[in-house]
């Protein structure tokens, strides 16, 4: 099944690559692979991708929250998309979203980035706690 999943994935990016225009049909199929197999990463990512390729960054905010459960590291990378997509749109001004919802994007993105640290910090801080909870009881 996974195989299947592959050829289909890279005959989507090649039809994208040759005729932009067929994003929607792109996500079709995307939809479609999704109903066989929900949690495959690589599938929702490229769908997220495709969103962003028809100024739909609410839909590909959704799929990324999505696969940062079930695959961080694709996660990171449908982030570095959001970023270039984003640099695009910002020397594009005509694509459609104004300078207010990129602003706002910019900043979920930087947002998005900096949760591993937090999280590390927080985990961190609470391995730190209790090894002095330990170590406060071995001494009783």
């Amino acid at each position: 099944m996974q195989a299947q999943f592959e050829k289909m994935i890279s005959a989507l990016e090649t039809a994208v690559r040759n005729n932009p225009r067929y994003y929607e049909a792109v996500l079709t199929a995307y939809d479609r692979s999704l109903t066989l197999n929900p949690n495959y990463p690589e599938a929702i990512e490229y769908r997220a991708e495709a969103y962003l390729a028809l100024n739909r960054p609410s839909d590909a905010r959704s799929a990324y929250l999505r696969l940062k459960l079930l695959s961080p590291e694709n996660a990171d990378e449908l982030l570095e998309a959001f970023s270039t997509w984003l640099e695009e749109r910002r020397q594009n001004p005509a694509a459609g979203l104004d300078a207010l919802e990129l602003d706002q994007l910019a900043e979920w993105i930087r947002s998005h980035r900096s949760t591993p640290r937090l999280q590390l910090a927080r985990r961190a801080n609470l391995g730190s706690r209790l090894l002095q909870t330990v170590l406060d009881h071995a001494g009783n």
